[in-house]
């Protein structure tokens, strides 16, 4: 995997982020990031002198879509499967059946006053152009 510092370069919604890594990185579809709270928790010396900050994730997210020079990530698809019995009508319900769908309601906790969105198409802190990501 790559050394490179990956930082959220962009945020296009409330669902989808780019990142500075892609495939050229070692990026792949299946790779899951931590994005990080960079002010994090100030460790004190006995003195009160701040020595640094304990880092904490603000949420740990998937590949969207891969390209070679970056990413775009956000909450991966979830596949919900709903059984229902439809009653036979005219021989076109069986009787039992399964329906599939696909959900992804989740979002993500992004400044609104950053988000440019595509032109044609676990903090509370919020996620911010610039934030530290690393491969979880």
């Amino acid at each position: 995997m790559t050394n490179k510092d990956i930082r959220v370069i962009r945020i296009l919604s409330h669902k989808e982020i780019i990142i500075n890594a892609g495939s050229k990185d070692g990026i792949k579809k299946e790779t899951k990031f931590d994005i990080l709270d960079s002010d994090g928790d100030p460790v004190k010396d006995l003195n009160g002198n701040i020595l640094g900050a304990l880092s904490s994730v603000k949420i740990t997210i998937g590949v969207l879509e891969l390209h070679d020079n970056f990413s775009i990530i956000g909450h991966t698809k979830q596949d919900t499967t709903i059984s229902m019995t439809v009653p036979q009508i005219n021989n076109f319900f069986p009787g039992n059946s399964t329906f599939r769908t696909t959900i992804n309601n989740n979002t993500l906790n992004v400044d609104s006053n950053e988000i440019e969105p595509r032109v044609s198409e676990s903090s509370s802190t919020q996620i911010k152009v610039g934030d530290k990501v690393i491969i979880h």
